[in-house]
């Protein structure tokens, strides 16, 4: 009877620590999801607030939207707000399937993408500001399309943007979008650069903030390079990059998606217009991807 009761206690007591560990990682599981939301949220809501603030100013006056130039900014200022808003509710809406990724599991909806239209100049609207000494560029060919998931694209590029915002006083952020044999995307300042000390720490989790006022919690690029390995794309520093700025040698993050550019869905639809419908009549729908990764990934 003592060996059994001494089996039964051994069983219980490892019940106990499984729980418990269980436990442990639910809520590291539920902490990094609350910093992953704080941290996504606050950028875009950020910008919402601002050009927000520029409307009311204008509506509130005695004579509101007078002139041609008034107009044309408060056109300007609702475009940042609808931009930085429907972010932050496909965002949201995601939030379920992050809540999931308990498993290890998190999907993506790989479909082609105007990289100007439906990823960079929204991304330029939610980092705008008015009368700021950076001038936020956009450089990309008119057509440019690939296989991607659009909204973690739109979590990565305003977060590198982001950073580039904390060194640059004056001078330009530039969000481009290019073709070398496969479609990449990349965001390059003209601040003053990033030591060579920290270059090598870029991308791990709450490293020691890169600006001099220490702002931030350091889970930026770390989200920017987890997004991109889910996605198949690659993130890296380019250490040869200069702005072209005495003094100032800038910093230039690429993210290559490691996918040639697909032809725009409306060529593509007047081409299959052209051609003889398949037998089988049946239209094939854009793949899902689920990707697994270690946990911290997955939590992003």
């Amino acid at each position: 009877m003592t060996k059994i009761t001494q089996l039964k206690s051994a069983v219980e007591a490892e019940k106990a620590a499984l729980v418990l560990d269980t436990a442990r990682k639910a809520t590291k599981a539920e902490r990094e999801l609350n910093d992953y939301i704080a941290h996504e949220v606050r950028n875009p809501i950020s910008s919402a607030m601002t050009a927000c603030s520029f409307v009311k100013t204008e509506v509130m006056k005695q004579e509101p939207l007078a002139t041609d130039a008034s107009r044309q900014t408060t056109v300007q200022d609702v475009v940042i707000i609808d931009n930085s808003l429907k972010f932050v509710n496909d965002l949201l809406r995601t939030m379920l399937d992050i809540h999931r990724s308990a498993d290890k599991q998190l999907s993506l909806t790989m479909v082609p993408n105007d990289m100007l239209r439906d990823v960079l100049e929204p991304v330029e609207g939610m980092l705008a500001q008015k009368e700021s000494r950076v001038a936020m560029l956009v450089d990309c060919p008119p057509v440019l399309f690939a296989g991607t998931d659009c909204l973690r694209l739109k979590q990565v590029m305003p977060n590198l943007g982001r950073n580039s915002s904390k060194f640059v006083e004056q001078g330009f952020i530039r969000l481009r979008g290019a073709m070398d044999g496969n479609v990449q995307l990349s965001v390059e300042d003209s601040g003053l650069g990033i030591p060579l000390d920290k270059q090598q720490r870029l991308f791990l989790k709450f490293q020691e903030s890169l600006d001099v006022l220490s702002q931030g919690t350091g889970i930026g690029l770390f989200l920017c390079k987890n997004l991109c390995d889910l996605m198949g794309a690659e993130l890296w520093f380019d250490e040869n990059c200069n702005s072209g700025i005495p003094g100032h040698l800038g910093a230039r993050f690429v993210v290559n998606l490691n996918m040639p550019p697909v032809p725009s869905p409306e060529l593509e639809q007047n081409c299959n217009g052209l051609k003889k419908p398949n037998d089988s009549g049946l239209t094939p729908s854009p793949p899902t991807i689920s990707s697994r990764d270690d946990e911290d990934a997955v939590q992003e």
